[in-house]
């Protein structure tokens, strides 16, 4: 039976090398890990990406309503 988070099998690794040379240059260094499967190096960058640009996004909301801005 294969693995429910496995890559499908038309995506070869080689050609992910990108995605985790994008992620691992804006900061999620999980990307580099080769004990992690692809499909969680890259949903997880995903979902660290998001919710780090929402983050930036209700820190800088909250310093304009300090601010007056």
């Amino acid at each position: 039976m294969a693995d429910s988070h496995s890559l499908p099998e038309a995506v070869s690794p080689s050609a992910l090398g990108p995605i985790y040379d994008l992620l691992l240059s804006v900061g999620y260094a999980d990307a580099g890990k080769t004990d992690v499967s692809g499909f969680n190096r890259v949903s997880g960058g995903l979902a660290w990406c998001i919710s780090t640009v929402n983050d930036e996004t209700l820190t800088s909301q909250d310093e304009m309503h300090v601010t007056g801005s």
